[in-house]
Order: structure tokens, then C-alpha cells, then sequence
């Protein structure tokens, strides 16, 4: 089991919080940010100012741009900017790890326009109240997020402890914890947009959308009600991006297609823990249930034992499983391994190719676990079963 490092959740939370520009202004706009401290139990003898800049074609990344020595508990940074510019202020300097800088987990995040930005830190950098003429793409912001605020800084908590160091248990609790959180930013953003289409940084909001896990339809719908000038900015600096993730839910529907109850089965064939061929064919006239599945996959061990015991009841009569693994080349030891731990009998084949394996891009597999049940005919009758479905779908079947 992979170590979470702390820099890695901290790139992720750092994630909640990038934001690109929204006008292709030329002027530049003169900003003044004013900090003070309050409630420190050590005051910081100089604040760090992190700006996000662009990287490469698409990427973009916080980097150290500046730094200021704190006097009489107050500091003050000041610039230009030609667009809506996400910086970052913090207290210290993380150690890099040979990577760009990254800014701390203990930040202030401030959106520039240009104007004057007072913040009042207090006890934490984190923690922090912001005004002035040039706060409203901050304020904006923050409304933004702040439904998923709690259960962010549950996940820091959580992933910065001792025991997200060590404990394999809690390193599984924190990955799943991110996904959640993504979730909760992709929701919290969407419902922003929607209330506040005019707003500076709904347009923002829906380049960080269309980069993440939505769907196409869902980031057409919300495009279609931003003002036309938020529309071209979108279509202009993601519209690619939305042209690849509408062909890829394009593909899925039509994956979709292939996989739906009531048609046939496509056969593949892969090897077993032995480097035997065996095809998904050899199983007619019998149920055979695919499952597809992985060693790392918390989900899938989890419901590795209600599989045995669905196999256990039902493989006298006429029922069998073929377990598909989507571990990767470097993950073969740990396949035959989660094989042997969780007492699974029947056959077990991989390509050892990750999600690039031919069966699951047949099957349109891109989550798991994933299962499909097939009949003695090799047509797929269900799809998806866990838990006490699975018995009952297979009570059903096998009368």
C-alpha cells in the first residue's frame, strides 16, 4: 500500500481553489493586498505570496512570487494584473520534494481583479475575513464553495494525521474521501452557476467544471445561461475540451448499447494466474457472472465476499463467476495475493493492463467493481449486481 504523501493532499485542496481568468482584459489594473494578524500564537516574521500562473497548453500551478517581512502584526504586497488572478498567502515555505513550489496547506486564498484587499488572519492563515473594493470575485468565491468547505477540512484534518501516514486503512478512507470531495466542489460550483449566471466567476467556475468529472450534457446546459460574453470566454479557452467530453459520452452511450440486457455477450480472452488462455466462450451453458474487479479497489474487496457467497450457493447449479482483474503489470504480486486472501476459487484472468485491458473497454468498463451476468446463450440478462441482488437475480435464474 502506497504511502499518501502531504504534499499530494495538498495539492488536492489546492485544487478547490484554482481559478482562471475570465476576461482577456490588456489594461493593467493596479491591487494592494493588506494583511493583518490577530490571535496568532506565533506571528510568521514574513508571508509568502503564491500567484497561480498558466503551464504548458492547459495546466496551470501556484508558484512563490513573492514575500514580505511581517511588521507590528501587518504586511502589504501590491502589483498589477491583467485578469482574475488566484493567489495564495501563507506563513511558510513547504519543502518541495524536487517539484515547483507548492503552497502550504495553511493559506489564505484571495481572487485579484485589482483594488484594495484588507485580510484579517486570524489564529490560522486559513482561517480569515477579507474586504475592500477588490473582494467581490473572493466574495464570489467563497459563496461558491462554501457548501464544501466542512468536508474539505474534514478531509485535511484527516489526511494530515500521523495515522494517514502509516494506516493503510485510513490512506483508503482519505482516496475515497477525495473523490467525495471533488463531487461535493463540482456540485457546490454547479449550483453557483446556476444561481448566479452573470456573475465574474461563473464563467470561471465552468472551465474548472468542464476539467473535471461532469457531463457534457450537464456543462451544456449550464453554458447555455451564462451572458454570451461568459459563453464565448468558455467556448473560446475549453471548447476542445467540451468537444472531447461530449465524444467520449457519445462513446459511452454507445458502449452502453453494447453492454444492455437483452444482448449478446462479446467474447475476449485473457490469462488466468497460471498464463492460460481462457475465453468468456468456454463458459457456454452455463450463468456465468463477469466481475470485474482489482486488488486496490476498496469497494471491490469489500464486496468479494458476497460474491463467494453467492458462488458457494448457487455453483451446483449451473452458475460459475470469471473474475477479471484490472490490475496493472506492476500489480500482478498484489492480484494473486488479494486472490489468495479473500478465498477466491473460481478462475481469475487479467490482462494485467489496467482499464486498457481489451475486455473493459468491450464491456465499457471505466469504474469498479462492475459485473455482468451472462445466460447459457451468451446474452447479458443483468448487469451491476451487489449485494442481496445478486442472490435473489440468481434465486430467479436458477430455480
Amino acid at each position: 500500500m502506497m504511502k499518501i504523501r502531504i504534499f499530494h493532499i495538498s495539492l488536492l485542496i489546492a485544487c478547490l481553489y484554482v481559478l482562471q481568468p475570465v476576461t482577456a482584459q490588456t489594461s493593467k489594473k493596479e491591487f494592494v493586498i493588506e494583511g493583518m494578524f490577530r490571535n496568532f500564537a506565533v506571528m510568521p516574521p514574513k508571508v509568502y505570496l503564491y500567484i497561480e500562473k498558466k503551464v504548458g497548453d492547459n495546466g496551470r500551478e501556484f508558484s512563490l512570487s513573492d514575500s514580505t517581512m511581517v511588521k507590528n502584526g501587518k504586511f502589504r504586497f501590491s502589483g498589477d494584473v491583467t485578469e482574475l488572478t488566484a493567489m495564495q498567502l501563507a506563513g511558510v515555505v513547504p519543502e518541495t520534494d524536487g517539484r515547483p513550489a507548492m503552497i502550504p496547506i495553511d493559506r489564505a486564498s484571495v481572487h485579484v481583479t485589482g483594488g484594495a484587499i484588507h485580510v484579517l488572519l486570524d489564529k490560522q492563515f486559513k482561517n480569515n475575513t477579507v474586504s475592500g473594493n477588490g473582494v467581490q470575485a473572493e466574495l464570489d468565491y467563497r459563496e461558491a464553495i462554501k457548501g464544501a468547505m466542512p468536508f474539505i477540512d474534514s478531509l485535511r484534518t484527516i489526511a494530515t494525521s500521523e495515522e494517514a501516514k502509516t494506516n493503510p486503512a485510513v490512506q483508503i478512507v482519505v482516496r475515497q474521501m477525495m473523490n467525495e470531495a471533488f463531487g461535493l466542489m463540482n456540485k457546490c460550483f454547479s449550483d453557483f452557476v446556476k444561481a448566479h449566471p452573470a456573475s465574474q466567476i461563473s464563467p470561471t467556475l465552468m472551465l474548472m467544471l468542464i476539467g473535471s468529472g461532469s457531463s457534457a450534457s450537464a456543462d451544456d446546459s449550464l453554458l447555455n445561461i451564462l451572458p454570451p460574453a461568459g459563453r464565448s470566454y468558455v467556448l473560446e479557452n475549453a471548447g476542445g475540451a467540451l468537444e472531447k467530453k461530449r465524444a467520449a459520452q457519445l462513446k459511452k452511450l454507445k458502449d452502453e448499447a453494447l453492454t444492455t440486457t437483452g444482448t449478446p455477450a462479446s467474447d475476449f480472452t485473457e490469462k488466468d494466474v497460471n498464463g492460460r488462455n481462457v475465453s468468456l466462450s468456454s463458459y457456454r451453458g452455463k450463468y456465468v457472472l463477469i466481475d470485474f474487479w482489482a486488488s486496490w479497489c476498496a469497494p471491490c474487496r469489500a464486496e468479494n465476499p458476497n460474491v463467494l457467497s453467492a458462488y458457494q450457493r448457487f455453483k451446483d447449479k449451473g452458475f460459475d463467476i470469471l473474475g477479471v482483474s484490472l490490475d496493472a503489470a506492476n500489480q500482478e504480486a498484489a492480484w494473486k495475493q488479494a486472490i489468495e486472501k479473500d478465498g477466491l476459487p473460481w478462475v481469475q484472468v487479467s490482462e494485467l493492463n489496467g482499464f486498457e485491458s481489451e475486455s473493459a473497454k468491450l464491456y465499457g468498463v471505466t469504474a469498479i467493481p462492475q459485473n455482468f451476468l451472462i445466460d447459457p446463450n451468451g446474452v447479458i440478462i443483468a448487469k451491476n449486481l451487489r449485494g442481496e441482488a445478486l442472490h435473489q437475480k440468481l434465486a430467479e435464474v436458477l430455480k
